[in-house]
């Protein structure tokens, strides 16, 4: 008789409260469903851009943050020139 090794595969689970939610994992190690949110800031403190998504990593995050922030600055700008 020989034992065999069953091997699970990876699930993808789901929030039934929330489906959109992507599972991560926080500062304790806990896990938890949650998005992703990032948020540019000026040296004043004002909110210039923000974003959130269901990546779990934030390196893709970067280059659409500050392609925000340009247009938003550029909106900002042209308002006052009419």
């Amino acid at each position: 008789m020989t034992a065999t090794t069953r091997r699970s595969t990876p699930r993808s689970q789901k929030s039934f409260a929330d489906p959109d939610a992507q599972m991560m994992r926080t500062g304790d190690g806990a896990l938890t469903y949650a998005y992703n949110a990032q948020a540019a800031v000026s040296t004043d403190g004002i909110v210039v851009a923000s974003g959130l998504t269901t990546a779990v990593r934030d390196t893709g995050q970067l280059e659409p943050m500050v392609t925000a922030v340009a247009a938003n600055r550029g909106a900002a700008q042209g308002r006052g020139r009419r």
